[in-house]
C-alpha cells in the first residue's frame, strides 16, 4: 500500500488538510480544520493533555512504589502471562501462517 499523498503544503510547517487517497481528494472537514490546525485552541488540548499526563503519572508512581513491580517482578510477570493467554475457546483450528 503506498503512503497517502499530502498535497497543498507547499513546504510550509503546517499540518496538510487535502490528501490524495486511491486517486480520490479527501479533505478534513471544517470542525477538524479548526480543533487541529488553529493555534487558540490550544487552550482546550491542553485540558485532556494534562488529565492524561496525571494519568499516566499516578499510573506510574503505583508500580514505583508497589515492591511486586521493582523488585520482585511478579506483577509484571503476572500481567504478561493474562495478556499472552490463549483461551481455550479463542485456539485456532490451524495454526496461523502468514
Amino acid at each position: 500500500m503506498k503512503p497517502l499523498a499530502h498535497i497543498g503544503s507547499k513546504g510550509k510547517n503546517k499540518m496538510t488538510n487535502t490528501v490524495k487517497h486511491k486517486g480520490e481528494t479527501v479533505q478534513d472537514p471544517p470542525l477538524v480544520k479548526r480543533l487541529l490546525s488553529d493555534p487558540r485552541t490550544g487552550w482546550f488540548w491542553a485540558i485532556p493533555r494534562i488529565w492524561l499526563g496525571i494519568q499516566w503519572f499516578t499510573a506510574a508512581q503505583h508500580k514505583f512504589a508497589d515492591p511486586s513491580w521493582v523488585q520482585t517482578g511478579d506483577a509484571l510477570k503476572g500481567f504478561w502471562t493474562g495478556a499472552t493467554a490463549i483461551p481455550e475457546t479463542g485456539r485456532p483450528s490451524q495454526p496461523v501462517s502468514r
